[in-house]
This record gives structure tokens, sequence and C-alpha cells, in this order.
């Protein structure tokens, strides 16, 4: 049986981020940190899963505090990074966790959901979805929009079908009946706006592109090309 490994967390970063880190530091520090990569490594891990808040200040407060380190504002500056540094491959190893997995989203752009964010459930409009497994939702009343995790969200209402332009429509009609439709549509003086008007059905579109009655087919003709738009068990009529 083939194990699915779990979605990365934060922590799963961490390694990736202090080593990263302790490449940087001791590149200046000129052995103030000793000559142990792999002790820096430790430490900057160590810190970086004890500070609730991982900006250059808190984790070296904690390297102070629980490794007996002497930051400088330089080492500050450095672990300033790691906020973001921690952000970038965690979304990283997510995308690459989505496609080993075949995960998909949970919800679509338009559709309406629930979501946890910053402890709380909130409701809104899907604005973007992002493959490493987060999307981005319009809430009203709010500015901004609400980063959430694919695994916290709920649709409560999908999104209404686009619909599409009466050409688009008239595209999909079979071979033959599909050019004589667009040809007579673009004739000027029916319908020059058919190409950008909406329509909700190909026969919707048909009744709205142009006047049966003057094309070379005739009404007979397109009025059974309706016909079996909306009964497809009625057969087309013979192109002439």
């Amino acid at each position: 049986m083939t194990t699915i490994r779990p979605r990365p967390k934060e922590e799963d970063a961490y390694q990736e981020v202090a080593e990263s880190l302790a490449k940087e530091l001791m590149r200046y520090a000129n052995n103030e940190l000793g000559d142990d990569p792999e002790e820096v490594i430790a430490d900057l891990k160590k810190a970086l899963d004890r500070s609730w808040r991982k900006d250059g200040y808190n984790l070296a407060k904690t390297l102070e505090d629980d490794c007996y380190w002497d930051p400088n504002a330089d080492m500050v500056s450095t672990l300033d990074s790691a906020e973001h540094d921690i952000r970038a491959v965690l979304s990283r190893m997510t995308e690459e966790w989505i496609k080993e997995t075949g995960s998909k989203p949970p919800a679509k752009e338009g559709d309406r959901v629930s979501a946890r964010w910053g402890g709380n459930t909130i409701e809104g409009i899907v604005n973007r979805v992002y493959m490493n497994g987060t999307m981005n939702i319009r809430v009203e009343g709010r500015n901004g929009f609400p980063v959430v995790e694919w695994d916290t969200v709920k649709v409560i209402e999908e999104a209404p079908a686009p619909m599409k332009t009466a050409k688009q429509l008239l595209s999909e009609l079979p071979d033959g009946y599909r050019e004589r439709a667009i040809a007579n549509a673009q004739v000027e003086g029916y319908d020059p706006d058919y190409t950008s008007r909406y329509a909700e059905t190909t026969s919707h579109a048909l009744a709205a592109s142009f006047v049966w009655t003057l094309t070379p087919e005739g009404h007979a003709f397109w009025d059974a090309v309706d016909a079996h738009l909306r009964d497809r068990s009625k057969p087309l009529p013979p192109l002439p």
C-alpha cells in the first residue's frame, strides 16, 4: 500500500531556512559563531522552532537566551529575512506536494466559501486560486483579500457557469451549419453586435443573431436546426 506523505507544515521549512541563514551568517561572522556549521544550523533551527515571531529581533533574542549567542546588528539584519524565507520554502514544498499527490483546490474562482483565517471563520468569494495550496477571497466590508489554505475551505455556493457570446455558441454547431450561421450573422444589417452579445443557449444565439427569413437557407431550414437544438431526437435538415 502506498503511503501519501502529509502536507508540509511551517516547521518542515526550518531546516532549509536554517542552512541558508547559517551560510550567510558564517560568511561575515569572523569565527564569532565558531567553525562548525552543523552546530550553527542546529541553533538556528532551535530558534526558529521556539520563537513565536520570526523577525530578526526575536530570533536574535532567542539565540542569545537559549543558545548563548552574542548577536550584533548585522546578525539581526540577516535573521530578519527568516519569515520571508520560511514562506517561500513552504510555498515551494507545498507546490511539490500538490503535484505529487494530485491534490485539487476545493473551490474555484467565483465560488462563495467559508474558510478559517486568523483563528476565525470568514465567508467570501474566491478571488484567486494559487497552486501552492492557498487562495485569496474577497470578504464584504474588508479591505484586501485574506489568503486562506485549501484545507480550511468549504464551498457554500458554486459560481454560476460563465455565459458565452452568441458567436461562441454558433461556433459549436456542426460542420456546414456553423459556417452558414456565422456568415448570416456577419451580414451587415442583421446583428453587428452578435460577437459580443451573450446568450444562454445555442438556440437563443441562433434566434438572436440573424433574421432566418432573410437568409439564403430560408426560415424553414433554420427552424428545423432550432428544433434539433431543442430536441436532439429531431434530425438536422439537409444542407442546401
